[in-house]
């Protein structure tokens, strides 16, 4: 215990010597009187506790508690990561590391394969959707975390491993021998024109994450349908893309505004922040109209992307109000191998909007939440700031019910999915036909014979009342929450019905994973997208998106 009062002592002095010789060079305000202050309360307390407290305190476990409670009244975005997960990053950073290509998630509390991607070593030798991986070179998984298994199928690019999977339908285990590569993220999930006629032009990209080269790649998929069949509008479907490199946001903004246009700035209260990013290249599709899709967990570089177009009357932004993550953020070294991810600043949209949503309080600290103000596009249309980025057309989709909620918690529809898969046995991709009202009655049926069973909110409410009520001499308020009860049990069973569509869509969804690459799925899934409907409608119509953008 000495020991660490000598080197608690010796950090306190280090730290006090660092902070004097920074305020002797600095203005003595009363922010930097504040800050040695309380390093020299922090420091007291923690020794005093660390010393003197009746039981025995880890002085490391104790310190990363502290730092994490003061990292929770900042953003949600700012992190400190420790050492171990430091070394996890650098390991991480290191390479060239390979894996087999395989998702994996649990269900039903076994390790399973969620999908294995294309044209990797996994994809290839026959591992399936559903698959329950038993074994990793030996090693038994019944008791390990998705984590675990992650990092023993990862090894040396080019190195092999051998898993062990158990199939729904297959009565024995069946031993993959796969090999390793190094995967690359996919940027783009799909590129092709939406029509079956392809001279009808409207060309489609869907962008999974602004990585390395996303730009490029959403380029190069363009103008290989310019120069095949033509291109007449574009849509940019930026759903579920949480983001990722700016550089790659300001140049995909460039492929359609001209050279030297502002795409974002960036501000904050230290020196060096404040800088605005413009475009450095030509565009090439300056003149082709573009429909932007986005939802509720586009985010960051794809706000930035989204609201740049939007600013610029360049393109329609369709669908729902963005996630509103508009923070500049920078990772700092700090002593002995850890670190922390910290924010400093806000990006702001051509027009002078915060993209940040004003969702951030703290009564710590005072976080810049922008106000919500009114500004102006190009043209003269007025946008928002402050609510992350809003749709110039609205289309949104019917809410997730509490059934549908309960039959993905229960892995009903991927369970559907496997034996639906095993009873029909291998169908190539192109016989692969669907029939609605026969999968969601073969459905309704299922969940029959395997005794699904769900508790919606309204019942446990009554139950609750009821507990409250029983043994009050209120009879009569029980007997009629027992009426209650039973229409709230047949609302339930209308709930089928009532949320069909949504239904069938994750029947299929399901059933597609089995049998299709994630192309083929999204391909698929295109055609009853109403979101990608109206923006076909939309793109069909040059005038209409003039009138939208007032140009």
């Amino acid at each position: 215990m000495k020991r660490v009062h000598i080197i608690i002592i010796g950090a306190a002095l280090l730290i006090s010597a660092a902070t004097g010789g920074w305020m002797a060079s600095q203005r003595a305000d009363d922010d930097l009187f504040e800050l040695k202050k309380n390093f020299e309360i922090f420091g007291a307390l923690y020794q005093e506790i660390v010393i003197n407290y009746v039981d025995d305190v880890r002085p490391g476990p104790f310190m990363t508690a502290g730092v994490d409670a003061m990292m929770s009244r900042l953003d949600p975005y700012s992190i400190y990561y420790d050492q171990a997960v430091n070394v996890d990053m650098d390991l991480l950073r290191r390479g060239p590391l390979g894996d087999v290509g395989i998702n994996i998630g649990m269900r039903n509390g076994q390790i399973t394969v969620l999908s294995p991607e294309a044209e990797t070593s996994a994809y290839i030798q026959g591992v399936k959707t559903g698959d329950v991986i038993r074994s990793v070179s030996g090693v038994d998984t019944a008791e390990m975390t998705v984590q675990d298994v992650v990092g023993l199928l990862r090894g040396d690019s080019g190195s092999t491993v051998t898993i062990t999977v158990e199939r729904q339908g297959e009565p024995r285990i069946l031993k993959f021998t796969l090999q390793r590569t190094i995967s690359r993220t996919e940027n783009i999930l799909y590129s092709g024109y939406l029509d079956d006629d392809p001279k009808a032009g409207i060309g489609y990209v869907r962008l999974s994450v602004f990585g390395s080269r996303s730009a490029r790649e959403i380029r190069r998929a363009l103008r290989a349908m310019e120069r095949s069949d033509g291109l007449k509008a574009i849509i940019l479907d930026l759903r579920d893309n949480p983001g990722g490199i700016l550089n790659e946001a300001i140049e995909t903004v460039a492929l359609f505004v001209p050279k030297g246009t502002l795409v974002v700035s960036t501000r904050g209260r230290i020196d060096g922040i404040t800088q605005n990013y413009a475009t450095q290249e030509d565009p090439f599709f300056e003149n082709i109209p573009v429909v932007v899709l986005v939802n509720g967990i586009s985010a960051s570089a794809s706000e930035i992307v989204a609201a740049a177009l939007q600013d610029l009357d360049r393109g329609v932004i369709l669908g729902e109000t963005t996630f509103g993550k508009g923070l500049v953020q920078v990772m700092r070294q700090l002593p002995h191998n850890t670190s922390m991810k910290l924010t400093i600043g806000h990006y702001y949209t051509p027009s002078g909007r915060d993209i940040q949503s004003k969702k951030i309080s703290s009564d710590v600290v005072q976080i810049s939440t922008p106000e919500i103000d009114t500004y102006r596009t190009a043209s003269g249309r007025e946008v928002r700031s402050g609510v992350g980025i809003e749709p110039d057309i609205r289309v949104s989709l019917e809410k997730e019910g509490e059934l549908e909620g309960a039959i993905k918690r229960s892995g009903a529809f991927f369970q559907f999915a496997g034996d639906y898969a095993t009873s029909r046995g291998d169908i190539p991709s192109d016989s692969l036909f669907l029939d609605d009202d026969e999968i969601f009655s073969e459905f309704q049926t299922w969940l029959g014979e395997t005794g699904f069973r769900y508790e919606s909110r309204a019942e446990v409410l009554l139950d609750s009342l009821k507990s409250r009520l029983t043994g009050s001499g209120y009879q009569n308020a029980i007997e009629q929450l027992e009426t209650v009860r039973g229409l709230t049990i047949e609302g339930k069973r209308q709930d089928l019905n009532r949320y069909r569509d949504r239904i069938i869509t994750q029947l299929r969804k399901g059933i597609f994973a089995r049998y299709l690459t994630e192309a083929q799925q999204i391909r698929r899934a295109l055609d009853r997208d109403p979101v990608v409907a109206r923006a076909r409608e939309l793109a069909r119509s040059p005038d209409s998106i003039k009138s939208i953008l007032g140009s």
